[in-house]
This record gives C-alpha cells, structure tokens and sequence, in this order.
C-alpha cells in the first residue's frame, strides 16, 4: 500500500491537498473553482469503499473507492468528485452539474 492511501485511510488527508495532487496530473483544472467555498474536510476514511469492477477483459476486480458530495463551487453548485484507487488515476471523475 503506498503512503498517499495510508495517509488517505487513516484519515489523514486534508481534501486540499488531494485536490492540489489531482490539479497537478491534469493541469487543466480551475483551482479557484474549486477551492472557493470548499465546505469541508470531512474524515476521508468514512467515504472510502471496496466495490467489484469489470476490467477490460471482464473480470470483477476490487476497487477502493471514495466518493463524497460535499464541495461547492462560487456559484454555489454542487460536485460530485470520485476517486478510484485502484485506477490508473486517482481522480476518475469531477463533474460540477449545469445551473438550474
């Protein structure tokens, strides 16, 4: 197990940093965006869970996934961010939906 997902399970890891770590793989992402209004740093460990997924070839695999809703962009919107451990990436998915 590396050190990012020890930290991650102990709870030790502070959202911000994880988003930081995401910003920095994509370098596309508008910090800003998503740090203004960050609602919380709520224990990562509560929101982590093993889930079976099909690989490539069809096989069920575990994975270790978090998935949480607590952050809120400027506009007051909120995304919906989840993080597959066992992925290539550790950020598969950060989507903030349209304004009503």
């Amino acid at each position: 197990m590396n050190e990012f997902l020890k930290h991650w399970k102990a709870g030790l890891v502070q959202l911000e940093f994880l988003l930081v770590f995401w910003d920095s793989k994509e370098g596309e992402r508008d910090m800003d965006e998503i740090l203004d209004g960050l609602e919380s740093t709520k224990n990562a460990a509560d929101f982590t869970r093993e889930y079976l997924l099909e690989d490539i070839d069809g096989n069920l695999k575990p994975h270790l996934i978090w998935q949480g809703y607590n952050f809120r962009n400027k506009n007051g919107r909120e995304a919906t961010i989840t993080i597959d451990f066992d992925a290539v990436c550790y950020l598969t998915m950060c989507v903030w939906p349209e304004a009503p």
